[in-house]
């Protein structure tokens, strides 16, 4: 009987079959000698919709919330009963099953859930897959682990996903119905992550509606020391300067600029620090997201799509879904090969300056997460779409930049006395480029009221001369709109915006709220929902997304609630609870948050697209799986997708 290896998409499944040997292509499945590879398409299975449970429910009514299933169901997906039956089948014939399911949680739930539905009780060995090089494929394929010992990682992709349907259905709905009650027709989703998002959106465009700018005068001057000129900024006095250091009236400033025009001064104090600048650490997702919108203009799904190209597709970087920015120190093994295949793939002269004998501050197994960061393998590249090779490019630079020396040089600060006022000089000397060779030159940009630092002549304390003064007018600039890159980091780092310290704690440690994997998706949602909108490169909230904030009791959308439940999702991944007391204290917050979605609440009623209130299951058109076929998705937002969060 053969060992039927289950992975959690056809190019996985492909990828195993070529290191297991040479198979037989069929139907959802690859044959070979004693062994027999096949695949699910994402989550073959979903959560079952209300009226599943109760055909009753499939009509929307405040009286019969909360729906609560008391024993949960998944329905298989339409569109993917075929492979299920291929899987049946071979599990009939099967003496063991392997887990290929991605290194996460949800990937560890999707085919558990598969041997689960289709009553599998024979053994399963867990492969952990976090680079789809052949050499590592071979070598996670020989170290094989219980798959009972990531039950824990089951377990609570299982409890988000089920708290998450909690949340979806029930508290859209009860919204929604009291809408419709104040005479409004939008369907309003709530979500745990997607509605806190929102809530940045709005609060950020707030802030710039509500922004006063203020004008202020700034003054720049030339002073020079035996022939050598130098520039320098006046910081105002006391007498003259706000709260944030800035001289507000003009006259004030140009009565400077008049009293120190031509006249001597002195250098007071020139202080010089030899500095070091490391390498930056290799992409997460989610740098690697926020660098991409910000140097390439991507979206955050369109960089998750790119890299999950080029790790399924081309085999050229790791597992892109990581929240990790360190590498474990067995990788720095693989340095030269890595480095001698970059010099193949169109980088030969930036890998002839990199030593593969460094070891930088990325190399390091105390950091290592379930997964290490996104670097380049050890592959050949054949021909990649414009956006992959630009992708790939930012991933084998940052790669290579930790095998170049720190970047090193002398910061210099110079004070200035003349007139009795202050004025500051800001130097860098380059000693050694280090890694920057590696990278165009960025622009120079500096802190409002700062002078941008220059290269300085040799100076000394003692006498100056002014040569010249000028004012320059500013005026203070509001918060910059969200872009998605922005947003992303806003979600990673919300914990910001909690006051609870202990639940701080917990945000920063499960770096925000939503995923690695998930954010972009979020993204995404609210965008076809028709919460925000995009502007060019900024986002903002629409209209109805705007009172769907305001209009919302404020817990649904306070990240601390995400907080609260990582932490014990956690519990449940590490088998500290069981999954039921997660599920229950779930169920405990649904109601509370029930009674605060009373009829009367909507005070205005919220209209518009994409979607009206109909009262019936809706359909509309999810984007299909590869390899699939559009689909009614009905009312999937308590559904938590493969990929694409609903919350």
């Amino acid at each position: 009987m053969p060992t039927l290896y289950l992975a959690e998409k056809p190019s996985l499944g492909r990828t195993i079959a070529r290191a297991l040997g040479r198979g037989r292509a069929g139907e959802g499945q690859i044959r070979g000698d004693g062994w027999v590879v096949s695949w699910c398409v994402g989550h073959l299975y979903e959560q079952a919709m209300p009226e599943d449970y109760d055909p009753a429910l499939k009509r929307w009514s405040r009286e019969r919330l909360p729906i609560i299933p008391e024993q949960w169901k998944l329905t298989p997906k339409r569109e993917h009963r075929g492979q299920i039956a291929v899987i049946k089948k071979l599990l009939a014939e099967a003496d063991r099953v392997v887990h290929c399911g991605d290194p996460d949680r949800e990937g560890q739930l999707l085919v558990d859930e598969v041997l689960e539905q289709l009553r599998w009780r024979g053994p399963v060995a867990r492969a952990w897959l976090p680079d789809l090089t052949d050499a590592a494929l071979k070598r996670a394929l020989s170290q094989l682990q219980e798959n009972e010992r990531y039950r824990g990682l089951s377990n609570a992709a299982r409890g988000r996903s089920r708290a998450d349907w909690l949340v979806g259905m029930n508290l859209s709905r009860a919204m929604t119905l009291a809408n419709r009650a104040a005479g409004g027709d939008a369907l309003i989703s709530i979500g745990r992550v997607q509605t806190p998002t929102l809530k940045l959106v709005v609060e950020r465009d707030r802030l710039i509606e509500a922004f006063v700018p203020t004008d202020h005068f700034q003054v720049h001057a030339r002073f020079a020391q035996q022939g050598n000129g130098y520039p320098a900024l006046w910081q105002p006095g006391e007498a003259v300067a706000d709260e944030e250091g800035r001289c507000l009236r003009r006259e004030e400033a140009e009565a400077v600029a008049a009293r120190i025009a031509g006249q001597a001064g002195e250098i007071v104090t020139i202080e010089q620090k030899e500095k070091r600048e490391p390498p930056p650490l290799p992409f997460s997702l989610n740098e690697l997201q926020q660098a991409a919108s910000k140097r390439l203009g991507f979206s955050a799904q369109q960089t998750l799509d790119v890299a999950q190209a080029l790790y399924e597709r081309h085999k050229l970087i790791s597992y892109p879904r990581t929240d990790c920015r360190f590498l474990a120190a067995d990788q720095h093994k693989e340095a030269p090969a890595v480095l001698a295949a970059l010099a193949g793939n169109g980088f030969a002269k930036e890998a002839q300056g990199a030593d593969p004998k460094r070891r930088g501050r990325a190399f390091d197994d105390k950091k290592i997460t379930a997964h290490t960061a996104i670097v380049p393998t050890a592959n050949s590249a054949g021909r990649l779409g414009r956006d992959e090779a630009a992708l790939y490019d930012m991933i084998v630079r940052t790669y290579l930049a930790q095998f170049h020396p720190d970047h090193r040089y002398q910061a210099s600060r110079v004070e200035t006395r003349c007139a009795g006022e202050r004025f500051v000089t800001k130097g860098k000397q380059v000693r050694e480029e280090g890694w920057k060779v590696l990278f165009p030159k960025a622009d120079k940009k500096t802190r409002e009221g700062e002078e941008e630092a220059c290269v300085l002549p040799p100076l000394a304390k003692g006498a100056v001369q002014c040569l010249e003064a000028k004012v320059e007018a500013k005026r203070t600039q509001p918060p910059a709109p969200y872009t998605e890159g922005s947003l992303i980091k806003a979600m990673a780092n919300v914990a910001r915006f909690v006051d609870d310290e202990r639940l701080r704690k917990v945000l920063r440690e499960n770096q925000g709220i939503g995923t690695e994997a998930t954010r972009a998706g979020i993204i995404e949602t609210l965008k076809k929902r028709g919460f925000i909108r995009g502007e060019g490169k900024a986002l903002r909230a629409a209209p109805l997304g705007r009172q769907v904030v305001e209009q919302s009791p404020e817990q649904l959308s306070n990240p601390a609630i995400t907080a609260w439940w990582e932490q014990l999702l956690g519990e449940v991944e590490r088998g500290e609870i069981p999954l039921a007391r997660f599920e229950a204290r779930a169920v405990q917050w649904l109601r509370r948050l029930l009674e605060a979605v009373e009829p009367g609440r909507i005070r205005e009623p919220m209209r518009g697209e994409p979607r009206r209130f109909t009262g019936k299951r809706r359909e509309r058109t999810r984007r299909p799986a590869k390899g699939g076929r559009p689909r009614p998705a009905g009312e999937r937002t308590g559904k938590a997708p493969r990929r694409r969060s609903s919350s």
